[in-house]
């Protein structure tokens, strides 16, 4: 997902979709836009796709233990 902010680019969502589930790997915005809270807007897109779309779950995010 791509956000855009009076026409410029701020944020980027990268989503994977399955049939029950959308699981969010990572929001990555524009540290100059952080009073909008970009990372709260996107999982509530999210959510509102999970709703939808009928799915059952959304994951936010991962721990990736090295």
């Amino acid at each position: 997902k791509i956000m855009l902010f009076l026409g410029k680019l701020v944020a980027i969502g990268i989503e994977q979709k399955s049939t029950v589930d959308i699981f969010s790997r990572a929001v990555y915005y524009d540290l100059n836009y952080k009073t909008l809270n970009l990372g709260t807007y996107s999982a509530l897109i999210e959510f509102y796709f999970v709703r939808k779309f009928k799915l059952r779950y959304l994951t936010l995010g991962s721990y990736v233990h090295t």
